[in-house]
């Protein structure tokens, strides 16, 4: 296991910088991530000031707007001939002034794409008001019981959905330290960790590879009694070590975190995902080492890029809430897939094998094309060889 140790020094030698990042990340998490403490009989008594745009007019988010009008002061928008930049503007104007405390667009196909696991409403809210961070919470369980009704009978019961409802607003009254924000706590805390990962990934893994494409090595490997199969082995074995610790740090902290509800939290799903994109980000990692020669190339590449991605696939700003240009730029990375499934998971409690799946598909895509820009290296090397 010569070269697997050898590997691991060399990501060993990173120590500091990924030390430094790891403890920056964490504790930044730790205060985002610290419980409220809500009483959630506060929540549940405090109405409102509610502004709903309908762009779906369907049984289920009529039924909604009903629901949320016996909870709350609910004010409907005409949104007919309006964007939904246009309507996030005149929101965003009416919280600043404090006309309302909470603006919900349902937009066009939200039916359709609730029973798909999609988001279909932007909700912004104000963030002086510590009540309108529920409303995300009592939106999600009508969901949840109105497609659980489509899933048994083939069709929304919503006079059921009515009586189950009544049953769960007096669970919450008597529950006074339910914390409503903890899933989607759970959610931006993956959704941040996969920036730390491609971060830790491309400069630690990323930069022991590009160190074993330097001449020196190349030609010790070359002379070497060991076959190119059992290096290949062995440096991969290498990276899955890193990538495992990587991974079981970062999510024992957000298990740490929630310690007291985590029976409660799909966990395992969002680990999942995780793990799929940090094999994602590895294949890329594979691909941009081969492509790439400098060094300081590579060390630009790894600062610029998981910050990019972050910023255009909604890991620091909800996607609903990014310009349509950016998304649709988005939709050629593997983050942005991996930010829906997140989101898919928070909402339905499972994976969203959809997304998982196109990310998948970038990482067949990224080893290939690594796969390839080997090959041309190697035959490069043997020509400046023989030149020799």
């Amino acid at each position: 296991m010569t070269v697997y140790k050898h590997f691991l020094q060399m990501v060993w030698q990173r120590k500091t910088g990924v030390i430094i990042f790891l403890a920056i990340f964490l504790c930044v998490s730790f205060m985002a991530m610290q419980p409220k403490n809500r009483d959630s009989q506060n929540f549940s008594e405090t109405p409102l000031d509610i502004c709903i745009a309908d762009k779906d007019h369907s049984p289920l988010s009529e039924q909604l707007t009903a629901y949320l009008q016996t909870k709350h002061t609910v004010t409907l928008l005409d949104g007919s001939g309006l964007s939904d930049e246009a309507l996030l503007k005149k929101i965003r104007k009416d919280i600043s002034v404090g006309s309302i405390d909470v603006g919900l667009i349902i937009s066009e196909g939200f039916e359709r794409k609730a029973e798909l696991g999609k988001k279909g409403i932007i909700s912004i809210k104000d963030d002086r008001q510590a009540a309108s961070f529920y409303i995300d919470s009592q939106i999600q369980t009508f969901l949840r019981f109105a497609l659980s009704t489509k899933e048994a009978t083939g069709v929304f019961d919503f006079e059921k959905v009515r009586n189950a409802l009544a049953v769960r607003t007096e669970v919450i009254n008597v529950n006074r330290e339910e914390d409503t924000s903890t899933a989607a706590g759970l959610k931006y805390f993956f959704n941040f960790l996969g920036w730390a990962i491609f971060s830790l990934i491309i400069n630690s893994i990323g930069w022991a590879l590009f160190e074993l494409n330097n001449e020196r090595l190349r030609i010790r490997m070359a002379v070497s009694p060991v076959s190119n199969m059992r290096l290949a082995f062995e440096n991969f074995a290498a990276q899955l070590t890193v990538v495992a610790l990587f991974l079981a740090v970062l999510i024992a902290f957000a298990a740490l975190i929630y310690r007291q509800t985590i029976r409660t939290l799909p966990l395992a799903s969002y680990t999942l995902n995780a793990a799929v994109y940090a094999a994602v980000v590895l294949s890329a990692v594979f691909m941009l080492n081969a492509a790439l020669k400098k060094s300081a190339v590579m060390g630009i590449v790894g600062t610029v890029l998981p910050l990019s991605l972050a910023f255009i696939s909604g890991i620091f700003l909800e996607q609903e809430l990014l310009p349509k240009s950016i998304t649709t730029l988005a939709r050629i990375f593997p983050t942005y897939y991996y930010v829906r499934a997140n989101s898919f998971t928070e909402r339905m409690l499972r994976p969203d094998w959809n997304n998982i799946g196109m990310q998948l598909l970038f990482l067949l895509l990224y080893f290939t094309l690594g796969v390839y820009f080997s090959k041309l290296n190697r035959v490069r090397n043997k020509i400046e060889f023989a030149q020799k």
